[in-house]
């Protein structure tokens, strides 16, 4: 066993140079590059496994023969369990092949997933969604409603000795009340008023009819912003916990900003080269043991990129229904045919970022294929998984 564990450990050295270092620059690339290297190496297996296993059939069929010498009938078991032994050695070898592909694979992923989320930060922080919603949905920020209500609220006072408190003259709501109440019982001449209605009544009833509605979509574009942030810093401690069996310690950011990547294939390197010297210990040694535990923390370790990437999908996703849900809000305004002559131009910003967004999160960021059971197939072993 201890042979067979040093020999592997051999190979997955001797693959290092044999995998590109150069990441895909894309999702669907990294897909079709994991399939290429999981269909490759399960290829050259089968194909060596399959003639030892023609071999052994063989050998069980000359064993059946009668009149073999007691020398031949020794030679033929010797043989067979040489075989049996290249067997385990080859298995071993695959393994450790499907382990440094994996392990490589699931880096390029956290690259990409972090430049993703990179971008949707940046989305999120060009975004104009909380000046334009404040633009228009406050009726008081309609240079024409302002004129139009000072004007009639000004007749409202000529006949109350009541005066509205400061505090209360920006609220969206009391703008809009002693706005319409001013127009009905205020001073002044009737057809003056009406004209003043008249001129804001667009204004009155967009804001009236669609203030809350706007204040969802600013606040839920607020909640993935923030689960964004969530997902960036989910994905810089995934990275330092993918790289510490390699004894990596420059962080995501850092190393994606100085461009360390080589530096990450050079730890390693020396990790395997450590490994080697570990496993040609005694085995049930502390130091063979640890060898053993350090190729399973490589092993598994891709467990959690997978983990990540299905919450990432389901980010995704939410982010995709969510815009959708925000683009028919803003168009869900019945008297737009009526009124949109009368909307500021933040009204089409904020449907032209609803629209962006909607079709960002539909290609930029969706993963499409390369999610769930499927991938975790394909990289575990089977390349027919898609």
């Amino acid at each position: 066993m201890k042979k067979i564990i040093v020999i592997a450990v051999l190979v997955l050295i001797d693959i290092l140079n044999g995998l590109s270092v150069t990441p895909p620059e894309t999702l669907e690339s990294l897909f079709l590059d994991i399939r290429e290297n999981v269909r490759g190496v399960n290829k050259e297996y089968k194909d060596v496994i399959s003639n030892y296993f023609q071999r052994l059939e063989t050998l069980n069929q000359e064993l059946e023969v009668k009149g073999k010498s007691s020398d031949e009938l020794l030679n033929i078991l010797i043989e067979k369990d040489l075989i049996k032994d290249a067997i385990s050695s080859e298995t071993l070898k695959y393994n450790f092949k499907l382990v440094k592909i994996r392990y490589k694979k699931g880096l390029d992923l956290i690259k990409l997933l972090y430049e993703k989320i990179l971008d949707l930060d940046h989305h999120f922080t060009a975004l104009n969604t909380y000046q334009n919603i404040s633009n228009i949905s406050n009726p008081n920020s309609y240079p024409e409603f302002l004129k139009s209500k000072e004007q009639l609220t000004k007749n409202l006072t000529n006949k109350s000795t009541i005066k509205i408190p400061d505090i209360l003259k920006s609220n969206i709501y009391v703008s809009l009340a002693t706005t319409v109440v001013s127009a009905f019982i205020g001073s002044g001449k009737k057809a003056q008023r009406t004209e003043d209605m008249k001129k804001i009544s667009c204004i009155l009833d967009f804001t009236a009819l669609m203030h809350s509605d706007l204040n969802i979509i600013y606040y839920e574009t607020e909640f993935l912003k923030d689960n964004n942030i969530t997902m960036k810093t989910n994905i810089i401690k995934l990275f330092g916990e993918y790289t510490k069996p390699i004894k990596y310690r420059v962080g995501l950011s850092e190393c994606r900003n100085t461009d360390d990547w080589d530096s990450v294939d050079e730890h390693l390197e020396e990790f395997l080269v450590r490994l080697e010297k570990l496993s040609k210990n005694a085995t049930g040694s502390p130091e063979y043991r640890k060898a053993i535990k350090a190729i399973s923390n490589i092993e598994f370790s891709l467990d959690r990129v997978l983990n990540f990437l299905n919450k990432y999908s389901s980010f995704v996703d939410q982010g995709s229904k969510y815009y959708n849900k925000f683009y028919k809000i803003i168009n869900n305004y019945k008297n737009l045919d009526k009124c949109s002559s009368k909307l500021p131009i933040q009204y089409d910003e904020l449907k032209q970022d609803i629209k962006l967004s909607i079709q960002k999160f539909k290609t930029a960021y969706d993963i499409g294929e390369l999610k769930g059971t499927g991938l975790r197939d394909l990289v575990y072993g089977n390349p027919e998984a898609y």
